[in-house]
């Protein structure tokens, strides 16, 4: 029955991704104990899935200081990098162009819609991401061109790795929920 509530939370049958969900009977010990928890992310032959997003969300949610947060999504190769970026609730993503081609960088994502004209090298200004939600990013030069943003106001989180493993850290609250994501859910 505890496995049959936390199902819509690791199964994905469109997609068939699934995330063994046997590492939650462990998370409440782990936690509890201050160990770190990894978590592995795989598909339904057992493939590791890699960019997949874990949190680990508790009721009182902690968030760092604004001024304190940045991160960059570049653009290499006609792509951007990294193809998931994970960002806390209030973090301005740089979007520097290390291609030697010009970029037009948009999103018309809720509830974040911006654009940044045909560009070389970096542009001016970051773009802030101050509401929880994922952020589909293209470029109107290159259509293939496409990047996610995956912004939470909780703290605790982690994309997995091309082994499909994420860690996430201990915290002295035991999370409430445990959320995966991944763009081909």
């Amino acid at each position: 029955m505890f496995l049959h509530r936390l199902e819509p939370y690791f199964c994905a049958t469109r997609f068939g991704i699934t995330a063994l969900a046997m590492v939650w009977l462990f998370a409440s010990s782990a936690f509890a104990e201050e160990k770190p928890l990894t978590v592995t992310v795989v598909d339904q032959k057992g493939q590791s899935i890699e960019d997949a997003v874990i949190v680990a969300a508790t009721k009182s949610l902690s968030t760092k200081p604004a001024s304190a947060l940045s991160a960059i999504m570049d653009q290499q190769d006609k792509q951007f990098h990294p193809r998931v970026l994970v960002v806390n609730t209030g973090t301005q993503v740089s979007f520097p162009n290390s291609d030697n081609i010009r970029h037009h960088v948009y999103s018309f994502s809720e509830p974040k819609h911006f654009e940044i004209k045909l560009y070389a090298d970096a542009p001016n200004e970051p773009v802030t991401f101050d509401t929880p939600c994922v952020v589909v990013l293209g470029c109107n030069i290159h259509d293939k061109m496409v990047g996610y943003i995956f912004v939470s106001d909780s703290t605790n989180f982690s994309k997995t790795t091309t082994l499909g493993q994420a860690t996430l850290t201990s915290s002295s609250e035991r999370p409430n929920k445990l959320q995966i994501w991944h763009p081909l859910l």
